[in-house]
């Protein structure tokens, strides 16, 4: 389905009450915007250059370090070329990339202010596909304090904040991984992140394995449907998995000292799940629902929403806020808007959601 009729079907979903969207497929709709011709992809706040290349997976490896504020990473980037090309660019700001390789060996790069520019080892034709790999380390960029967007650490917390409010455009993708940094353009992620063995990585889809070694931990996350980078989020913490009494594919991460309070906030999420079920079809991700408690909030990561950690207080006097969250599941991570100009089709239907 093109990028046009996703959008007329949903302003006409929205003009419509709610008897009329039973047997809509939102599944089907994962990832109508991230499979488009390049021209669809080529313009959006603040982006003046052409896409020419479509990523259909990011494969992150990345070891947290609390103690120094820093990430160590290695991102694969799979994709197609949509016409000839013989060099790709990759968003990514502040941390240092030191390698790029593909199957066959090195590979030569210029990383200038927030691009990462690769020079592939032969021209693509269109159609053709290549997997690059960046290994690159620092301090993560965040908004700066009181602000939102970004990469944060506290003292009891890592986390990847999707999308920054004081900035244009707001995809937060680049400050964690090397990557095509645009809504419209949907990939399948897996997380492989390391930590140290008495902390929980919490990511976006479903926890496939865990592996330790010499003091470590190695979490491995897969998405299996195409997500937008502003949604890919990973948070480290002492986490407590908390699974809801009615669905056990919904869980909530909380911090060890909140957990009677968060039996109390998140006593309402499954009639949320059913009420919001019966409106749009069933929950459109095949993978876990979840809450995870962060300094910062509330932020509609697919799979994964970062919830406030003062809302978390045993009472259900956030349950709009709670509610708003899980309606992006459907609008927004799953009918995703063409560029940040059309954020009202997140937000609207979020909105009704409460």
């Amino acid at each position: 389905m093109s990028i046009a009729m996703t959008l007329l079907v949903s302003c006409v979903i929205a003009l419509s009450g709610p008897e009329e969207w039973e047997g809509i497929d939102f599944s089907a709709w994962r990832h109508p915007v991230g499979r488009t011709p390049s021209a669809w992809l080529s313009q959006g706040p603040g982006r003046t250059d052409d896409h020419d290349y479509d990523v259909t997976h990011y494969d992150l490896e990345i070891e947290v370090l609390p103690d120094v504020q820093e990430l160590v990473g290695t991102t694969g980037v799979g994709f197609v070329a949509t016409t000839t090309i013989s060099q790709i660019r990759l968003d990514f700001v502040q941390m240092t990339v030191d390698g790029v390789w593909d199957t066959q060996g090195s590979l030569g790069f210029t990383q200038q202010a927030d691009s990462v520019f690769v020079t592939l080892r032969a021209p693509l034709s269109q159609g053709q596909s290549d997997t690059v790999w960046l290994s690159y380390s620092g301090t993560p960029w965040n908004e700066g304090a009181g602000k939102f967007g970004g990469f944060w650490f506290h003292p009891y917390v890592s986390y990847q904040m999707g999308v920054g409010v004081y900035t244009d455009p707001p995809s937060m993708g680049r400050v964690m991984f090397p990557c095509w940094d645009h809504p419209a353009d949907k990939a399948l992620f897996d997380f492989h992140i390391t930590v140290d063995d008495s902390l929980y990585v919490v990511a976006n889809g479903d926890l496939t394995g865990i592996d330790y070694s010499s003091g470590k931990a190695t979490y491995h996350w897969t998405v299996v449907h195409p997500m937008s980078t502003y949604l890919a989020a990973i948070a480290v913490s002492d986490y407590v998995d908390l699974v809801d009494s009615t669905y056990s594919w919904i869980h909530y991460y909380v911090y060890p000292w909140e957990v009677e309070d968060a039996l109390g906030s998140f006593v309402n999420v499954d009639h949320m799940m059913d009420n919001l079920e019966s409106l749009f079809g069933p929950y459109p991700w095949d993978c876990k629902y979840s809450y995870v408690e962060t300094p910062k909030g509330d932020m509609e990561h697919m799979s994964e929403v970062y919830h406030y950690q003062m809302f978390i207080n045993g009472t259900t006097n956030f349950d709009p806020i709670v509610a708003h969250e899980m309606g992006h599941m459907w609008w927004g991570d799953c009918v995703t808007e063409l560029d940040w100009n059309d954020v009202w089709l997140s937000e609207g239907f979020a909105t009704y959601c409460e």
